[in-house]
C-alpha cells in the first residue's frame, strides 16, 4: 500500500515524463519505488564482483535432505494449518457474538 507522500511524489513524477506512454511511465515509476527502498545505487563493477566472490566460502552441510523428509514437512505443515482452521471455526461457533462471521457455502 502506498503512503500519501509516496503517491504525490508519483502523481508529481508522473508528470515530468507525460510525453511517454503509460507503459513507459509506469515501468520508470515502479523501478523508481524498488530502488527508492534502498536509498542506495546500483555499481556495476565486474572485476571487484568476481573478487568478491572469489573469497567466498562454501557454506557448511548442515543435515541431509531428500524428498521423503520434504514430503513429510509439507504433509505436517498442511495438517497444522488444517489443525489451526479447525480450531478457530470451532471458536466461533461457539462464541454467539461471532458466530454470525462465519460465511456457509450453499
Amino acid at each position: 500500500m502506498l503512503h500519501k507522500a509516496e503517491c504525490l511524489m508519483a502523481e508529481n513524477f508522473l508528470k515530468d515524463v507525460s510525453h511517454l506512454s503509460v507503459e513507459d511511465k509506469l515501468h520508470r515509476f515502479v523501478r523508481r519505488m524498488q530502488l527508492k527502498a534502498f536509498h542506495c545505487e546500483i555499481i556495476n563493477d565486474p572485476k571487484a564482483l568476481e573478487r568478491e566472490q572469489q573469497s567466498f566460502a562454501d557454506l557448511p552441510k548442515v543435515r541431509d535432505v531428500d524428498e521423503k523428509v520434504i514430503k513429510e514437512n509439507f504433509v505436517k505443515v498442511k495438517q497444522d494449518v488444517r489443525d489451526i482452521y479447525d480450531d478457530i471455526l470451532q471458536e466461533l461457533e461457539n462464541d454467539p457474538a461471532r458466530a454470525h462471521l462465519i460465511v456457509r457455502k450453499k
